[in-house]
């Protein structure tokens, strides 16, 4: 017969979750550090995984209701250590159901109140929140405008797109030379380094310096999209970036702008030429949303150690293994599918 210790057995829950880690723990949630105090939701979550994890082992090992709530018992630990990470929470701390075990039975795990947690102290305090919508148009570049929407007045709007028949057939290129690009790409650069400096570094007032720009596109609809390719320095590294600019009401007084997406692809040039570019740009569904807890800790910028971006700022720390370490730019409040073709 086997039982719960012998190396034979099945272990569903270690199988499952281990099958869900996309990293190498490199570091344990006691971090030498006793007693460990966590945030109530946090301590409530690890708690249970405990009790649940040790009444799975002493009753029945297949138990696929138990299993299941295991898994979302440490599911949402995961949540929420997220949510405190950089405040309550070290930024690499890393849940491990073995000292939670030992903590718990020494007592050495600390329930601490939300309302005395630092994440509380941050919501509490009014945040800066960089001008990324909403943005008017200057007397000079109204006058730019104008021109292009009187020479773009015979090109139909469209009423819908069909994101999977390649969105960029449906759009129409403007010429580099064309002023359109210029206004454009300058609020796209001055937008996200205003965004970079009052969010990551106050101290740094040019994150991206462009250098060339490659294509400008635009679908028309009930607002204007614009996507923009271009060559920048980051950190001293050339790189390939995809701007996405949105107007709205594009023929009222009103008209105004928002950066919608600024994002890192790669190190430039990428061959052939931008054919690799243009092919990501062509379906929503191969942008991912970076995530916070997926970016790069070893490598990361001495100016960006203890930032916080979030879905309030629209910054997100890039993925590890991007080529430049960094954050991108997404919409705030909401997936960007939600934000137009």
């Amino acid at each position: 017969m086997k039982t719960p210790d012998d190396s034979s057995s099945k272990r569903p829950v270690d199988d499952m979750v281990t099958a869900k880690e996309t990293k190498k723990r490199r570091d344990r949630m006691s971090f030498g550090v006793l007693p460990v105090k966590l945030p109530v939701e946090l301590y409530d979550f690890t708690v249970a995984a405990v009790k649940l994890r040790r009444r799975l082992k002493e009753e029945n090992l297949e138990n696929p209701e138990l299993i299941e709530c295991v898994l979302s018992a440490e599911e949402g630990i995961r949540v929420y250590s997220n949510v405190f990470k950089n405040w309550d929470l070290p930024r690499k701390w890393e849940y491990d159901p073995d000292i939670a075990a030992t903590l718990v039975d020494n007592g050495s795990l600390v329930r601490l109140e939300y309302k005395d947690t630092k994440a509380y102290a941050r919501w509490i305090t009014p945040r800066r929140v960089p001008k990324t919508s909403g943005v008017p148009l200057s007397e000079e570049e109204k006058v730019i405008w104008q021109r292009f929407i009187e020479s773009d007045k015979d090109t139909p709007a469209l009423r819908s797109i069909n994101l999977d028949d390649q969105r960029m057939k449906q759009s129409k290129s403007i010429e580099l030379d064309d002023p359109m690009v210029d206004l454009i790409g300058n609020f796209a650069v001055n937008t996200y380094n205003e965004a970079y400096r009052m969010v990551v570094n106050e101290k740094v007032e040019k994150r991206i310096k462009c250098i060339e720009y490659l294509k400008l596109s635009y679908i028309k609809m009930k607002r204007y999209y614009f996507y923009l390719m271009m060559t920048a320095l980051e950190k001293g590294k050339k790189g390939l970036y995809e701007i996405k600019v949105v107007f709205e009401d594009p023929y009222g007084d009103c008209c105004s702008r928002r950066l919608s997406r600024f994002h890192l692809i790669g190190p430039a040039p990428l061959p052939p030429e931008i054919a690799m570019a243009e092919i990501w740009l062509s379906s929503s569904s191969s942008i991912p949303l970076p995530r916070l807890e997926e970016g790069s800790s070893s490598d990361e910028d001495e100016d960006d150690t203890g930032c916080v971006g979030g879905s309030d700022t629209g910054m997100f720390q890039r993925e590890k293994g991007a080529s430049c370490t960094g954050y991108d730019f997404v919409t705030p409040h909401g997936l960007e599918g939600f934000d137009g073709p």
